[in-house]
Formats: C-alpha cells, structure tokens, sequence
C-alpha cells in the first residue's frame, strides 16, 4: 500500500492594510509611532510573533474603495488558504486578541470578526480566500462597506475583551490620545 500524500493547504497569511488616505489625520498613518515602532512595524511584529506570513498591503489594485480594496488586493496578489487582516492605525492591539481570532478561524474554517459591545463590526478579522468573488462583486457594484460583506458572509462572531486595544487612530487627536497610553 502506497503512502498517502498529505493534501498541500497555502498558509494563512497575516495583512496589514495601509492604503488608505489619512485623509483626517493629515499625514500618512502607517508613518506614525507608538512606544518606538511605526504602526505598520507593530502590526506586523503581530502578525509574525502568531507564525503567519506577514504582509502590508499598501497599493490597492484598486485604489479608493477602502478596507475592501486591500482585500481583493492582499488575496489576488498573494494566494493563501485565509487572510488575517490588521488595519494599520490599531497600535494598541494585543497578541491575545489575534491569537483567539487565528484559534477560532482554524476550528470552524469560516470567516471570524472581532466585535466589541455596542459598535459595529470590524477589525481585526479573518477571511478564507474564497470569499474573493463576494469582495470582487461587492467592489464591481461601487459597496464599500465592511459591514455589508460581513452580513453576507455571516462569520463568527467573537466579543471583545479590551475595546481600548481595538482603539483606531484616525484623526490628531485620537494619536494624542494613544501617545499617553502604554501597551500591556
């Protein structure tokens, strides 16, 4: 009896999407620092402290159209089994949170969204890589919302712990704000 070969499964890439305008901050985020590291460098010592292939993904095929954009773009530019995907104004974030994200996904194969109490859906979150044409479609019709996707996709849902973790640095004063606050 011949051995069995195992089945090949692409990994699970780690995505930071920094294509975004910064349009209310006035600078590029990405560039921006906490505690000594620029946010992209944060986010991708995350991504690779979980063992992932980490990616930032900062020219979108299709510039404009938001966190969808860097989606269609991470996946068509780099094939994989499922993407976790980081924005990259979240210097805050905690290796805890990412690894119950990864842990969760890898149980159920489905798509996997952080949820804080009260607000809507976002980032952080998983996506497997078949979801593409539902993002290719949603982009095709000019729908940018992450929120729309993820009620199509209906993924799992897990409640955030710490929302201060999860806190987006979109405008000069949300960076004041995070400059006085130590990561734990």
């Amino acid at each position: 009896m011949a051995p069995s070969i195992p089945q090949y499964s692409p990994p699970i890439h780690g995505f930071v999407l920094a294509g975004g305008l910064s349009t209310r901050m006035g600078t590029d985020k990405s560039t921006l620092t906490h505690a000594g590291k620029s946010f992209v460098d944060n986010a991708l010592e995350l991504l690779i402290k979980l063992g992932l292939q980490a990616v930032t993904v900062s020219n979108d095929l299709r510039p404009g159209r938001g966190p969808l954009g860097g989606i269609e773009t991470a996946f068509l530019q780099h094939p994989c089994e499922a993407g976790l995907f980081l924005p990259c104004d979240m210097p805050l974030l905690e290796l805890e949170t990412l690894q119950s994200l990864l842990s969760t996904y890898r149980q159920s194969r489905c798509p996997v969204v952080l949820k804080v109490s009260g607000q809507r859906p976002g980032f952080p979150f998983i996506l497997p890589s078949n979801v593409l044409p539902q993002v290719t479609r949603q982009l095709d019709k000019n729908e940018f919302s992450l929120q729309k996707l993820f009620v199509e996709l209906q993924p799992v849902y897990i409640e955030a712990v710490d929302s201060q973790s999860l806190m987006n640095v979109n405008t000069p004063l949300d960076y004041q704000v995070i400059s006085n606050v130590q990561k734990s």
